[in-house]
């Protein structure tokens, strides 16, 4: 099963796991605050490989000239999410090879 089958199933099966969310503005990287969703987590899991694809192959806007434009977009997009759901124990990366990915990286 894939993450977008897992998904799925997750919501099916117990849709109040799927929450609206505010969002500080400008995001605020001091997570000792209380969430201002009012739900505080413990852990964060982000499937890096939905999350880096996208920035090396944008959609509609030009590739990114080097590897650091890349990681950066992405580290900026983690602080985002990271900021919304501050995560209380453990932020879990979980990083696994695409050769889709990497097959279509011309850097």
């Amino acid at each position: 099963m894939g993450i977008p089958a897992f998904y799925i199933w997750l919501v099916d099966r117990y849709p109040i796991a799927v929450v609206s969310t505010i969002e500080d503005e400008p995001p605020v990287m001091d997570t000792t605050r209380l969430n201002p969703n009012g739900d505080e987590s413990d852990n964060l899991d982000l499937d890096m490989n939905s999350i880096v694809p996208p920035y090396f192959l944008p959609d509609g806007l030009p590739p990114p000239k080097s590897y650091k434009d890349v990681f950066l977009a992405v580290f900026n997009y983690i602080d985002r999410i990271f900021s919304i759901v501050r995560p209380r124990k453990l932020l879990y990366l979980a990083i696994g090879p695409s050769l889709e990915l990497f097959s279509k990286i011309k850097l």
